[in-house]
């Protein structure tokens, strides 16, 4: 179908753990988009209008990236594993890079 939304497809359980590349602003989820209780990192894609955020999972590569977007989003590079969590996407990042 035309309509399916192309975010389903790069974190779809068919892909069973692949390595997946995201590119977009890198936030937090706290302090820029004020959807999170807590600092998180976030990307955010933009593709034919809409907007999707995938959320970065806490992990060694995530805390030790989060202060260079905290404060300032930037365009950043994301390679990991993304899965559809209840609602939202999370992303486990093995590597995240600004271009």
């Amino acid at each position: 179908r035309c309509s399916r939304d192309w975010s389903s497809d790069v974190c779809s359980s068919d892909l069973g753990g692949k390595e997946v590349t995201l590119k977009g602003q890198g936030t937090c989820a706290k302090c820029g988009l004020k959807q999170a209780d807590s600092c998180q990192n976030v990307l955010v894609q933009e593709k034919n209008g809409k907007k999707t955020t995938f959320f970065l999972v806490q992990n060694d590569v995530s805390k030790k990236f989060h202060s260079e977007i905290c404060t300032e989003a930037k365009a950043i590079t994301v390679v990991g594993v993304c899965k559809k969590v209840g609602d939202k996407f999370e992303v486990t990042a093995s590597k995240i890079t600004t271009p």
